[in-house]
């Protein structure tokens, strides 16, 4: 157990990353699934469900790694401080890229084009 957690931990700075990405992969399969290949049946309550789980997971890893960031020089070495904040950043991005859909499935009806 004790060498599961050191894994856990040392994944820490790539968790905005990590989770952010997944957030963005889950929002855009299921959206341009749910609006290409069977648009009849769905539509924006699910691009925006799916799209809030996404947002979840993006900030869900951006608190990790800000938790790690925020530990300090003391505890943490500049290059795992430096990844957390890159993956902190790149967690914002990611955020931003989920919000676009769900944007577009309250403005564009189904099955449009």
């Amino acid at each position: 157990m004790r060498m599961l957690t050191r894994a856990w931990v040392q994944t820490w700075p790539w968790a905005g990353f990590l989770l952010g990405a997944l957030g963005l992969i889950l929002t855009h399969q299921v959206g341009s699934d749910s609006n290409h290949d069977y648009c009849l049946g769905s539509g924006a309550p699910l691009i925006i469900v799916v799209a809030s789980i996404g947002l979840a997971l993006a900030g869900s890893g951006a608190f990790l790694s800000w938790k790690l960031w925020q530990r300090g020089e003391h505890h943490e070495t500049a290059t795992r401080r430096f990844i957390a904040l890159v993956s902190m950043m790149a967690a914002a991005v990611f955020a931003f890229a989920i919000t676009l859909p769900m944007i577009a499935a309250l403005m564009i009806p189904r099955c449009f084009g």
